[in-house]
C-alpha cells in the first residue's frame, strides 16, 4: 500500500498526489545518479505509474463532477465555429 504523509494513496487530494509524485521522481533521479540497480529504479518507476494512474482518476472525477453540475450548459455538446443568428441585411447597422 502506497502512503504519503500517513495517508493511503486512495485518500490523497490532487495536490497531495502531485507532491507525492514529485517526491518519488526525486528518488528515481537519486537512485539513478547513485548507480543503483535497475530493479530498484524499475520498482520506483512502477510506483510512479500507480501514482499517475491515481492522478488521472482524480482528474476524471473532477471532470465528471463538473459536467454533472452543468448538464444544461453542456447538453448540446461542443459547438465549433460561429453560431449564425438572424442579422439584418444592413451592413452599417442602421
Amino acid at each position: 500500500m502506497l502512503q504519503f504523509n500517513d495517508k493511503p494513496l486512495e485518500n490523497l487530494s490532487m495536490e497531495e498526489s502531485i507532491e507525492f509524485e514529485k517526491m518519488v521522481l526525486k528518488k528515481v533521479l537519486a537512485a539513478n545518479s547513485a548507480g543503483m540497480s535497475n530493479q530498484v529504479i524499475d520498482q520506483l518507476n512502477g510506483y510512479l505509474e500507480i501514482i499517475r494512474s491515481h492522478k488521472q482518476e482524480k482528474i476524471n472525477q473532477y471532470v465528471s463532477d463538473a459536467t454533472d453540475k452543468n448538464i444544461s450548459k453542456h447538453e448540446g455538446g461542443l459547438e465549433i465555429g460561429e453560431i449564425e443568428s438572424e442579422q439584418s441585411d444592413d451592413i452599417d447597422g442602421e
